[in-house]
């Protein structure tokens, strides 16, 4: 197993919020908490009071589990302090064939978070050998969520196991949506592709797609997907993973549209 990491695994705990006040000292502020990282005292979110923690080695530890008989590259990512997890597992022996020599493995995607605004997710993901750009499939295309509230503080591995299980027998289940991608040719110039103005997608990220489109020829909704993909995976002038997933979900979403 490769591993790429960061450090994710530090101990935080619930605290109480409280105020100053200047005539009777602190007010305890009900029916919230702040989560707090204890090795560096960083307040990474404040939450209900009816928030559980759900950690983010908890997360990777299950993940792993689920995997251990299974060949798998890993990559971990942290963001703003640690509030945010991001982890991608590659299966680079679950692959489909999108056209002849276009090959695409299994990808998926986790996000676990400590500021409550987000549940745990597993997204179905790919990773495209042919030039190793990654994939979100969808915008909420096979996606499972965890809420913080109401669970029981952990993350089952043989839920985990289920849903990978799960992703794993749908993205057979994604092959004839890319194949008719890749048959689905356009007639409309790069400019008019490209015109993406309304889009929330860095004007730059789609200048090196619409290039990346021109160069490799391929005038498909397939060609247009991959050159922002490829664009997304490989030309960001600032790492971040949520962005990267968020524009992952988009460039989907557009191919759709076309």
């Amino acid at each position: 197993m490769k591993t790429i990491t960061t450090e994710y695994n530090f101990p935080v705990e619930l605290q109480p919020v409280m105020t100053l006040n200047p005539t009777k000292g602190s007010d305890i502020i009900g029916g919230r908490l702040a989560v707090v990282r204890q090795d560096n005292g960083a307040t990474l979110g404040i939450v209900s009071d009816k928030y559980e923690l759900l950690r983010h080695g908890q997360v990777i530890d299950a993940f792993r589990n689920a995997l251990s008989n299974v060949n798998h590259e890993e990559k971990i990512q942290i963001a703003n302090e640690g509030s945010s997890l991001f982890a991608t597992y590659k299966l680079p022996g679950k692959t489909i064939e999108v056209r002849k020599g276009d090959l695409v493995s299994l990808q998926f995607v986790v996000k676990n978070s400590y500021n409550g605004t987000n549940a745990l997710q597993i997204m179905l993901g790919a990773f495209r050998l042919v030039c190793t750009n990654g994939m979100t499939i969808g915008r909420q295309f096979f996606n499972f969520s965890q809420k913080h509230i109401g669970s029981n503080g952990g993350v089952s591995i043989e839920i985990i196991k289920e849903k990978v299980e799960f992703l794993t027998d749908q993205f057979t289940k994604v092959l004839p949506y890319m194949q008719e991608m890749s048959r689905h040719e356009l007639s409309n110039s790069s400019e008019e592709l490209f015109n993406l103005e309304n889009e929330p997608l860095p004007k730059y990220l789609v200048n090196v797609a619409r290039e990346l489109y021109e160069k490799d020829k391929d005038y498909t909704r397939w060609g247009f997907y991959n050159g922002l993909t490829n664009a997304i995976t490989h030309s960001m002038k600032h790492e971040s993973p949520a962005a990267a997933l968020n524009y992952g979900k988009l460039a989907w979403e557009l191919a759709q549209r076309i």
